[in-house]
């Protein structure tokens, strides 16, 4: 499995906890995805999908590179997003927590679907098969360090399978 097969799982765990209940989430559940998110999921995507397509793209094609910047910095404001959304969960804010739950979910959502569109068939076309493997590695690294048991729970991906990856 290629390290941006590992993000589609990701993606299709993210997408169907948005379509079952966004809006019912208790602040304990939201606060393990945003975590899972920041965490993990985009800290593989900005250390080692984006900067590597970056570079690969950079003199040849200029606005893709671009392209890839700009998808990535929504990361930052996902981040920025949870965390008050959290902010206001504590505070007991609920009206308030739930209208920046929507508006997480809705970036979130357009973000993955952005990164699946235009980020992913790149990497998969574009890049080799020993630079994948290579990466794919270095995404495992960083799933482990942050917790394989917090990955599995969240994903639904089982450690059996993480092992044959």
């Amino acid at each position: 499995m290629d390290v941006v097969e590992i993000l589609m799982v990701d993606h299709l765990s993210i997408r169907l906890l948005a379509r079952c209940r966004p809006l019912e989430i208790s602040l304990y559940e939201f606060s393990n995805l945003h975590d899972f998110i920041v965490n993990c999921h985009a800290k593989i995507e900005d250390e080692i999908v984006f900067p590597v397509l970056r570079e690969h793209y950079i003199g040849e094609y200029e606005e893709y590179a671009k392209l890839v910047e700009w998808i990535g910095n929504d990361h930052k404001l996902l981040e920025t997003l949870g965390n008050r959304t959290i902010e206001y969960g504590v505070d007991k804010d609920w009206e308030n927590y739930r209208r920046r739950l929507n508006l997480y979910f809705k970036i979130l959502m357009e973000h993955n679907h952005r990164e699946e569109e235009e980020i992913f068939p790149k990497w998969l076309e574009e890049i080799d098969n020993m630079t994948r493997s290579k990466y794919t590695e270095k995404a495992k690294k960083i799933i482990e360090e942050y917790g394989l048991e917090k990955y599995t729970r969240l994903t639904g991906f089982s450690k059996k399978a993480f092992e044959i990856i």
